[in-house]
């Protein structure tokens, strides 16, 4: 962000073009930190899977996400258009060392979440099973109107999945 004290918001996405079936998705990668020590009250970060891109985090339609919120602390949320689970609190924070974050999809019942390695949110189930379409990545930084100038590095990010093969006739 620069310091203009006006609502900002940037967002690295597909263009809407949702190339990844939700059904063929294994994992989701990343590796991000921020560019400062403590993030501002006014911003927010978001990084993760979603159907077609909102200005507003929280008006997707699907998605599965990693949250900073106005604080270092992750938060994760998911949404499959059917039950929509805000903010959950996971305990690990991000700061100006790169901390790695990964979704594992291979149960829709039960999405699991971690962080540096470590699951987190175990007692909640995320389960995304409603939703049955295509996502695409998706990363947004915004401010409400402020003067901060917060930043977000992401270092990579991946998403893996089962490959299928277009059958010979």
């Amino acid at each position: 962000f620069d310091n203009t004290n006006e609502i900002q918001n940037v967002c690295i996405s597909m263009g809407d073009k949702l190339c990844f079936d939700i059904d063929n998705v294994r994992t989701f990668r990343a590796r991000v930190k921020q560019g400062q020590t403590t993030i501002n009250a006014a911003s927010s970060f978001m990084i993760g899977l979603a159907s077609a891109r909102n200005d507003a985090i929280d008006s997707l339609a699907a998605h599965l996400s990693f949250r900073l919120i106005g604080t270092n602390e992750v938060m994760i949320e998911t949404d499959d258009g059917t039950t929509d689970l805000d903010d959950k609190a996971t305990g690990k924070n991000i700061s100006t060392a790169y901390v790695d974050l990964m979704i594992d999809l291979s149960n829709k019942k039960d999405v699991k979440f971690y962080v540096d390695g470590s699951p987190v949110c175990q007692s909640t189930t995320f389960d995304v099973t409603a939703y049955t379409g295509s996502l695409q990545v998706y990363m947004q930084a915004q401010k409400t109107a402020s003067t901060n100038t917060d930043s977000f590095v992401i270092d990579y990010v991946s998403v893996e999945g089962v490959r299928k093969l277009p059958s010979s006739t």
